[in-house]
């Protein structure tokens, strides 16, 4: 071979090579490859779980109602659902009856920002169980192990552990071991899930509680982010338009298949309808147009609060829908105009928003939005004649669905009971 031929071939090659088409090379790029790069990975889909208190994962019998299982299996069957036998509620106190023999000792490894009360761990237990009904805390108990699993009504999840104190627990002289019968416990309180603001604030307020003292101003008081003076004179209020822009925009995401997107979407409504979080002019165009719009909103806000629920994230997105709708009726309160909008749209308040709210605080699947459901009704009760004589003829057994709300509101949440109450008494008004 030539001296300019081996001098072509080398060109030819380098030039190969700077290309990257160069057989070779690709063969060398390929074995520098991982040897199971291009093996699938396979991963077993998560189990299916409802985080939060089972009340707010699967419906519950209360009462004597059908279960979820019974009503599904009638409808399947052509029959009528079975109703489990009627359970009486116990009262605030009673729920957690933590006994002092069997409860649970001081674990070995080390707990989570721990507190010693020096009570016996069944008076604890009384006292959280009072406070947590107090508190409209939803709560269920597990005597056993001396566990609380609670859930506020902005769905921040907590749970309280009960321990016997290592030193109030005695070695006799066989060996066996007994139990001072006045002794120290141990409190554990754990956040799950959800805001650490409202989970230091319950917090705060049990261990004040517990140790006597009163109750600081920072688990009493109300978080609200109001809007600075300096700020509220330099907006301009949205127009009409740009409103019903807005809101023709969060129509079409509120039936989004994304869940995730829907409960943000529910939640920045609820809070652009809010006086508390909002500008007052705003919410007053927003009320309006929602409630007296074509554009469909209002069907979807009704759609949201149809139906049982299905698990905790389903609970949620109900909770922004039944916020936004109290909102909105709050604000045509204080405009005078709820008895005029009522009138103009007597068909969607009359036919279909009555019955949900109805249905939603007979199923009670879950307690704080069945608290919800009986504010929105009792605000309508007591400001619109015109709905008040339609529900007391067309309310299918409302006065019984109300009576058995403040019944199961005194067991298990305070603030049921005081709006269904309030409800039943408007109820009753001539």
């Amino acid at each position: 071979m030539s001296m300019s031929t081996r001098s072509n071939n080398d060109r030819d090659s380098r030039r190969e090579n700077e290309d990257g088409d160069s057989p070779s090379r690709n063969r060398r790029e390929q074995e520098r490859q991982p040897e199971f790069s291009s093996m699938p990975m396979v991963l077993p889909a998560p189990a299916a779980t409802f985080g939060g208190p089972s009340s707010l994962s699967l419906p519950k019998p209360v009462f004597g109602r059908p279960t979820l299982k019974a009503l599904k299996m009638a409808d399947h069957r052509g029959q009528k659902p079975k109703t489990e036998p009627q359970k009486e509620l116990k009262k605030p106190g009673e729920r957690w009856n933590v006994s002092t023999d069997n409860a649970p000792e001081e674990p070995w490894f080390p707990l989570e920002n721990t507190v010693r009360i020096e009570l016996p761990i069944n008076v604890v237990a009384e006292k959280i169980d009072v406070l947590l009904q107090g508190r409209s805390v939803f709560a269920t108990f597990d005597s056993k192990n001396a566990e609380a699993k609670c859930i506020t009504s902005c769905y921040t999840s907590f749970h309280v552990n009960l321990f016997i104190a290592n030193d109030d627990v005695n070695e006799d002289v066989d060996g066996s071991s007994s139990r001072a019968s006045h002794g120290g416990t141990i409190v554990e309180i754990q956040r799950r899930k959800g805001c650490p603001m409202i989970f230091a604030k319950e917090r705060r307020c049990i261990l004040d509680v517990l140790e006597g003292v009163k109750p600081s101003l920072m688990s009493l008081k109300q978080s609200v982010f109001a809007i600075p003076d300096c700020l509220t004179g330099q907006y301009e209020p949205r127009g009409i338009d740009e409103l019903k822009s807005t809101l023709e925009r969060i129509s079409i995401q509120l039936l989004s298949p994304n869940r995730d997107v829907q409960l943000m979407t529910i939640r920045n409504l609820a809070c652009m309808t809010n006086p508390e979080t909002s500008f007052q002019s705003s919410c007053e165009n927003i009320a309006k147009i929602i409630v007296e719009s074509n554009m469909g909103l209002r069907e979807t806000l009704a759609s949201l609060i149809n139906g049982r629920i299905i698990d905790q994230k389903h609970a949620q997105i109900r909770n922004g829908a039944l916020n936004t709708i109290v909102n909105i009726v709050v604000v045509l309160v204080k405009v005078n105009s709820l008895e005029v909008t009522i009138r103009g749209g007597q068909e969607w308040f009359n036919e279909t928003l009555l019955p949900l709210l109805i249905e939603d605080i007979k199923n009670c699947d879950c307690i704080h939005n069945a608290c919800l459901s009986s504010k929105c009704l009792g605000i309508l009760l007591s400001s619109s004649e015109v709905f008040r004589a339609y529900a007391k003829e067309h309310g299918v057994d409302l006065l019984s669905v109300l009576e058995e709300a403040v019944a199961r509101g005194a067991g298990l949440h305070q603030n049921l009971y005081s709006e269904a109450q309030s409800t039943l008494n408007a109820l009753q008004c001539q």
